[in-house]
């Protein structure tokens, strides 16, 4: 799957605007990548390789990353 593909999945899943932008971030155990919607808005994905991590242990970064934004901490 290239970035335009995910861009298109994420732009509908989320309800993004099909002008929206995808930036290629970083290359490891997982992809990251920014989302960029067209009143400025940014949204990191990240695209985990198939088996790497359980989904309990995704799970649990989601909890983690969802916490630090309701603390307002970077």
């Amino acid at each position: 799957m290239n970035k335009d593909d995910i861009l298109a999945y994420i732009t509908d899943k989320y309800k993004l605007a099909a002008s929206s932008s995808i930036c290629f971030i970083k290359r490891g155990f997982n992809d990251t990548y920014l989302i960029t919607d067209p009143i400025g808005r940014k949204f990191i994905l990240r695209v985990y390789k198939h088996l790497w991590k359980s989904f309990s242990t995704i799970e649990t970064e989601v909890k983690l990353l969802n916490y630090l934004h309701e603390n307002k901490i970077s």
